[in-house]
């Protein structure tokens, strides 16, 4: 299958798949995946060591057939587009032929196989609602096997590699992706040994620079669990209205001793009984007036009328009707504070207004 063919399979894919929620994975993921690997042309050298001490060595260049790699791995992806996974990778490209540095070709059969264990770190760019991209790295160990039959050869090796990661996923449902992959994977020069009969006690066929393939696979990737969606704290209950302000139906207007003049006080609380009066819309207004205990039960009876009709008079020049308002004196039948005949105490000289 070409590079080509590759890129269209997985285009076709990605057009036909459903509408999905989100483009983003989170959680634990499992993901399988398959396609194309190749092997960059690589230089080998053969080394020959004989029974009778002589060495050789010849300086070959490898040439490998396009062919086909699996690959498996387990993550977890974190609220902040990073992804951590373990990758299981099989490879298997055939050797197409072996030339002598001249050109000559030595074309013996062959294949190179590569079991690979890698942790990789990777990074998604969201690039539409269900569309992203992913670039990360990994590292960690290649099997790599060599079999030659001209040879005779047939060893593997472990080496270090490392890989970079190029990608492109869609949604086709909450927990699902389809992806595109590229790796470019490097590894160790592998080195292979073996005793061959005849007058050759031992051979050695080694890569005599780092191990390089690309591979580009189709795949599915699978979390275990929807991807959390924050939910929003509930909104606070609005805050109550504000209570509507108490008004006052009482006020009481005080006067000097043995006096119904109204004083600027007294003219003040005049003023807040009639807004008061106002706001409430009182239909009737009743006003009594009181003394203290100084003088005789007579006197103060007639001076606590005066002070209750001054108080009205005042009413009368703030707009309301004296048809409306009543009033009465009750003398010193009534103290707020209980005193002795003949105690002048402030707190008795008044009068009250009570909004009806």
């Amino acid at each position: 299958m070409t590079f080509r063919a590759i890129l269209l399979s997985g285009t076709a894919l990605i057009a036909a798949a459903p509408v999905a929620l989100s483009g983003e994975l989170r959680g634990t993921y499992f993901a399988l995946e398959g396609g194309a690997s190749w092997v960059q042309s690589e230089s080998l050298l053969r080394s020959l060591a004989f029974t009778t001490g002589a060495t050789t060595s010849t300086n070959l260049q490898g040439e490998f057939d396009t062919g086909w790699a699996i690959l498996g791995s387990v993550g977890y992806a974190f609220d902040n587009n990073l992804r951590a996974e373990l990758e299981v990778g099989y490879r298997d490209n055939d050797l197409d032929q072996l030339l002598t540095i001249g050109g000559s070709p030595v074309s013996p059969t062959g294949d190179l196989t590569e079991f690979t264990l890698m942790a990789n770190i990777l990074y998604d760019f969201r690039l539409g609602d269900r569309l992203t991209a992913s670039v990360g790295a990994g590292v960690g160990a290649d099997r790599a096997s060599l079999e030659v039959g001209a040879f005779g050869l047939d060893d593997d090796d472990w080496v270090f590699g490392f890989q970079g990661l190029l990608g492109l996923n869609y949604a086709v449902a909450e927990r699902t992706q389809l992806f595109v992959n590229y790796r470019y994977l490097r590894a160790d020069a592998p080195e292979y040994t073996n005793v061959v009969a005849g007058p050759a006690a031992a051979q050695q066929l080694n890569f005599r620079g780092d191990l390089d393939k690309h591979a580009v696979t189709l795949g599915v990737r699978f979390a275990l669990e929807d991807e959390a969606v924050p939910v929003p704290p509930p909104a606070p209950p609005p805050p109550p209205p504000p209570a509507a302000p108490v008004i006052p139906r009482q006020f009481i207007v005080f006067f000097g001793f043995d006096s119904y003049d109204l004083t600027e006080e007294a003219r003040r609380v005049v003023g807040d009984a009639a807004d008061a009066a106002r706001r409430v819309g009182a239909v009737s207004i009743a006003i009594i007036g009181h003394t203290d205990s100084s003088g005789s039960t007579t006197y103060n009876r007639a001076l606590s009328e005066r002070r209750a009709k001054a108080v009205r008079s005042a009413l009368v020049k703030e707009g309301f009707n004296a048809n409306n308002i009543a009033t009465a004196g009750h003398g010193e039948d009534e103290l707020i504070v209980r005193t002795a005949d003949g105690v002048k105490e402030p707190q008795n000289r008044r009068a009250t207004i009570d909004l009806e």
